[in-house]
């Protein structure tokens, strides 16, 4: 029980050092390469944001799993007495706190989505819309606005009053916004962003990546809605200011309203017809390859066991010093 007790320890500790240092490495990353990185179009902006986010927990693991463990499976005796020092045992209840901080915060985010929609259904109808593969129904609760919920079936849930105020250009742009983000999963995702642990999610840079990863989102789900027609940007645009003057969207909900993020800004791309073209091959390879670099490293450091061996070893001497 000792052995798997301190192997427990080792591998904490070793994510907690290797996901503070993917934190820093992607600030590092992003001051490099973000401005280049805002001048994608929305859809490759949405996936590099992403990964962004979710990297420093997935390099933290991956080295836990590649590096920590077998060495210390391979190097460390079974009938070896040691002990958790104050060190180790720190480190590895840290990591515990950030492992399980991220989870916990996703699960009380979906609770509170659940139970506004549950609240806005026990007012609804459900209405058949021609062209619309999933539920929809309409709430009599101006609040709800234009709202897609559900992360494996989704469900729309529209206020009456915001139905008969859009005309039906306006409708078929709206609906049109919403099918995109459940063709891209946006709510899964959202969630699991929400949701990935580590030290980032403790920082005003990744709430920041969360942000921006929220804009691209919306971005996309607009030019993917409008399909380059400037009748159809300019109707959903329409869409758009009605939503924000009937219907404020809820913050901070596992869930995608149509009138999320900067709708001021949203307004002015459709009306200017955003043409921001997607990035270089070369560009966005150098920005993939910056981003997955510790990825790639981590791996390398894995397959070599003498580096496995001396970064072990390098391990106990600090845990036995300290």
């Amino acid at each position: 029980m000792t052995y798997l007790i301190v192997g427990t320890c080792f591998c904490l500790a070793g994510f907690l050092v290797v996901d503070l240092a993917a934190t820093g490495w992607i600030a590092a990353v992003w001051a490099l390469v973000g401005d280049g990185v805002r001048r994608w179009s929305p859809s490759q902006r949405r996936r590099w944001l992403a990964a962004a986010r979710v990297l420093p927990c997935a390099a933290a693991m991956l080295f836990a799993a590649l590096v920590v463990a077998p060495g210390y499976v391979w190097l460390e005796p079974r009938d070896a007495r040691e002990s958790v020092g104050p060190m180790l045992g720190l480190a590895a209840l840290a990591a515990i706190a950030l492992l399980v901080r991220g989870p916990l915060l996703a699960v009380r985010a979906w609770r509170s989505t659940r139970g506004i929609e549950a609240a806005w259904l026990r007012a609804a109808d459900r209405i058949e819309l021609p062209g619309i593969p999933f539920p929809v129904w309409r709430t009599r609760l101006g609040a709800a606005g234009f709202w897609l919920s559900g992360l494996w079936r989704p469900r729309l849930i529209v206020a009456g009053a915001l139905l008969d105020a859009l005309t039906p250009v306006e409708l078929e742009a709206a609906f049109g916004h919403e099918l995109a983000h459940a063709a891209s999963r946006d709510n899964l995702v959202r969630l699991c962003l929400a949701g990935c642990p580590g030290a980032l999610s403790l920082t005003r840079f990744g709430v920041r990546l969360e942000r921006e990863w929220a804009g691209a989102a919306e971005a996309a789900a607009d030019r993917r809605a409008v399909e380059g027609s400037p009748t159809a940007a300019v109707e959903l645009a329409s869409a758009l200011v009605k939503v924000a003057r009937l219907a404020p969207p809820e913050a901070g909900v596992m869930a995608s309203a149509l009138g999320d993020g900067d709708v001021g800004r949203r307004v002015r791309l459709l009306l200017a017809r955003d043409l921001s073209q997607p990035a270089s091959l070369v560009a966005e390879a150098g920005a993939w390859a910056g981003l997955l670099a510790p990825l790639a490293a981590i791996a390398a450091l894995g397959l070599d066991p003498a580096v496995v061996g001396a970064l072990h070893e390098l391990a106990e001497h600090l845990v036995r010093r300290f």
